[in-house]
């Protein structure tokens, strides 16, 4: 067994070999709807209990809401390209945080940018291949290698659950055909492209799509990520469960009538 650390005790254990080479750094990116509120909250909960080896940055850091907030403000792909320096430096610092950790996770959905069909936004992420690279030369600037970590949800269930998630304050707001909901706010009705779109400007092999159903149904969504960052299986069977965030709500369901559509 190993032995749970509260957190000053860690830090002070982590800092006495010093800062870490061959760091790797887990950015987890959502997306919004996949229950990245619960990992952070879990993730942050269970660092006692992790090994000395990783760290978890807390969704509240002020070097992490400095990042989110550039995220959150962009509205064009000329302001996204206009950013890039600030996003690098501001990423850069956040990535400082880890240095005394092997495997470092940095999680926070709105890295990506508003929830798609919020603040104006057109598109599936629209920005995300501009401002992952500024965000990815900013947090390998000590060398660290970043991994970075995606949950994927069956389309029709993720679009249901933004437009749930959008009329949630407003109880007689009209329901929209989930592909007519996808269409007005120029959603693509698959995930392929914005993996591809990724792709093009990561490093080989650094992005990881994870299936968020799988993970829900064995008990424990997040775990793809514990294993990202070296963790094996018997420690994470290990953490402390916590009540589940906006994980399997009811309204989340398909309405009532509404055909069952492929996995994409």
């Amino acid at each position: 067994m190993h032995p749970v650390l509260p957190p000053g005790l860690r830090r002070a254990c982590q800092r006495a070999t010093g800062p870490k080479r061959g760091r790797r750094i887990v950015l987890h990116l959502g997306p919004h709807k996949t229950a990245s509120t619960f990992i952070q909250r879990m993730a942050e909960f269970n660092l006692p209990r992790l090994p000395l080896s990783c760290e978890v940055i807390a969704r509240e850091a002020a070097e992490l809401q400095a990042l989110r907030r550039i995220t959150m403000k962009l509205r064009s792909e000329d302001a996204a390209r206009a950013a890039h320096a600030e996003l690098t430096e501001a990423a850069a610092v956040l990535g400082v945080r880890g240095r005394y950790a092997r495997a470092t996770l940095i999680s926070h959905e709105d890295l990506l940018g508003p929830m798609p069909s919020r603040a104006g936004i057109m598109g599936l992420y629209p920005f995300a291949h501009l401002t992952l690279p500024a965000m990815l030369e900013g947090l390998q600037t000590e060398g660290a290698e970043v991994q970075v970590a995606l949950y994927r949800r069956p389309i029709h269930d993720w679009l249901t659950s933004v437009q749930r998630y959008r009329n949630r304050h407003r109880p007689d707001a009209p329901w929209l055909d989930v592909r007519d909901f996808a269409a007005r706010h120029a959603i693509p009705y698959y995930w392929q492209g914005f993996y591809k779109r990724l792709e093009t400007v990561l490093p080989q092999g650094a992005l990881h799509v994870l299936e968020f159903r799988a993970e829900r149904d064995a008990g424990l969504v997040g775990a793809g990520l514990y294993r990202l960052m070296g963790m094996d299986a018997r420690r994470i069977a290990r953490l402390v469960h916590i009540p589940p965030q906006n994980v399997t709500r009811p309204e989340t369901a398909r309405p009532a009538g509404d055909p069952a559509q492929p996995q994409q």
